[in-house]
């Protein structure tokens, strides 16, 4: 998931770093990744002393502890809690922290299977299979290039680890990888050749075939070959034609689906304003308790007077939020600007991931506001009835971080992606596999390595926000920020939830306005 958390004191704002770049904090021994000591937060020594896991550790900073597991185990449940304070429990621990788990080794891979087992950066098991003889491996009645299993225990419901392998979408077993076979082709590179060296020579060495043989054959292996050897690279290692070209900016001629007053100047105080061009964007600042001074920060849309889109894992377990419209820049108060908060957030009650073993995401959250969102410089965004097209074109926006583990930006940031069809996701990232509504975008695979390209992803805009296409000239929301690995890395493009999948928005919002 791609939360942003901030606690907000007085004078400064920290923002909780997710937990792959705290783990990358630890081996650059740096601090500052717990949450600050503040009105309810307190040092993590005034709490209860926290039990040793089996297979692990627990590391503290500030006001916050941590769940580390030893190599080859992985964290189910909570990872990280926070040391609390108020006059009835006095310090007490916000969260029980989980465990450290790990899957069960693998049956060895039948004979000219070769498996290749190490741990990745985060600690995680990792087994390669491939064939010894260099060919494709088969597996279900599908052949790969090889096939990459990940030791995946979900945090959440029965956590029984597995190895998760993507190409196959599913946990194997032992009886999964004693299906793995290789095919055995050495003999079909020496049946051909005589063939063809014997059977021409006799029958143009005498009479007037001298002229045909030396006209005809050259014609034909001279033409043919090189035009089948230079095609096929065009189209797997450059830009393949099936993708729109990207650019960073939106367009500002996109119409949006309801009134708006919208300013055109395109400067303000001196800044270039891309949200003149997202004048549905809302900047959420999440809160556990009402009234509170700490929570999390994601983005959001807004889609009619009153209401906002946003992820659920954004709303799960908060109580009220604060969002703020007509902002270019967090750190300045600008013409137009306004907040509104709201009590009122409808998670979908389908909401789930793979982790919990749903067969759907669902990551949507609804948030009813009393005040209008319709104001000079707002205006809702269209909504999407249908799934966007691979290889289209489309934008991302939100203050999110630059870069895996860097600072957000003061500046609404935008970029680029394209829709990539399911299929396309599958063969070419490490994602794992996919739900039904799950959107996958990002870089295509453009150098052919196989593997999706690095360089842009959705880490520039926080959870909940908007991924926007232009359908029909019309600035359509189809999909929201909902979780990915990293930041613009090779092979792990941004994983969105497509919203067009029921009619709950609709539904909901009627349910809920007099």
């Amino acid at each position: 998931m791609k939360l942003s958390a901030a606690v907000f004191t007085a004078a400064t704002a920290w923002e909780q770093p997710t937990y792959s770049n705290f783990l990358r904090s630890l081996g650059q021994k740096k601090s500052g990744w717990g949450a600050p000591e503040g009105r309810i937060a307190a040092a993590h020594s005034l709490c209860p002393a926290l039990d040793t896991p089996d297979n692990g550790s627990i590391v503290c900073d500030q006001s916050t502890c941590a769940l580390v597991c030893d190599e080859g185990f992985v964290a189910t449940g909570r990872r990280r809690t926070k040391c609390r304070f108020n006059t009835t429990k006095q310090f007490f621990w916000k969260r029980t922290l989980g465990e450290c788990d790990t899957c069960p080794d693998l049956a060895a891979p039948p004979a000219g299977v070769e498996a290749t087992c190490t741990l990745n950066w985060m600690g995680k098991k990792k087994c390669v299979y491939k064939c010894a003889n260099g060919e494709d491996i088969t597996a279900n009645g599908s052949s790969f290039g090889g096939i990459t299993s990940v030791c995946a225990c979900p945090r959440w419901n029965n956590r029984v680890c597995g190895w998760n392998t993507r190409k196959l979408q599913n946990m194997i077993t032992d009886s999964d990888v004693a299906g793995f076979s290789c095919p055995d082709v050495p003999e079909t590179t020496t049946a051909a050749p005589p063939a063809s060296t014997t059977a021409a020579p006799p029958a143009s060495t005498t009479a007037a075939p001298p002229a045909s043989s030396t006209a005809a054959p050259p014609a034909s292996t001279t033409a043919a070959p090189p035009a089948s050897t230079t095609a096929a690279p065009v189209s797997t290692t450059g830009p393949a034609p099936e993708f729109e070209t990207l650019s960073n900016d939106i367009p500002s001629t996109l119409t949006t689906c309801g009134p708006s007053s919208r300013s055109i100047e395109k400067i303000v105080n001196g800044i270039d304003a891309t949200q003149t061009h997202w004048p549905w964007i809302a900047r959420l600042f999440l809160k556990v308790n009402v009234g509170d001074n700490s929570g999390f920060s994601c983005g959001g849309s807004i889609i009619n007077d009153n209401w906002v889109i946003t992820a659920a894992h954004c709303c799960e377990g908060m109580a009220e939020v604060d969002a703020t419209f007509n902002d270019a820049d967090k750190q300045s108060f600008e013409t137009g600007e306004f907040t509104s908060t709201s009590t009122q957030l409808f998670n979908h009650p389908m909401y789930g991931d793979s982790s919990d073993g749903s067969g759907s995401n669902m990551d949507i959250c609804l948030i009813k506001f009393s005040d209008s969102l319709i104001q000079t410089g707002t205006a809702p965004v269209c909504l999407s009835t249908s799934y966007p097209e691979h290889g289209k074109a489309c934008w991302v926006a939100g203050w999110g971080t630059l870069s895996s583990g860097g600072n957000s930006p003061d500046l609404l940031q935008s970029v680029g992606v394209n829709i990539l069809g399911q299929d396309y996701c599958q063969a070419k990232s490490n994602n794992g596999a996919l739900l039904p509504d799950d959107i996958c975008a990002g870089s295509p695979d453009v150098d052919g390595n196989g593997l999706t390209d690095a360089g842009i992803d959705s880490c520039q805009g926080d959870s909940g926000g908007p991924l926007v296409c232009d359908v029909n000239g019309a600035a359509t929301l189809v999909g929201v920020v909902s979780r990915g690995t990293g930041c613009g890395d090779e092979g792990f493009p941004g994983l969105y939830t497509a919203i067009h999948t029921d009619s709950w928005i609709e539904t909901t919002i009627a349910a809920n306005t007099p």
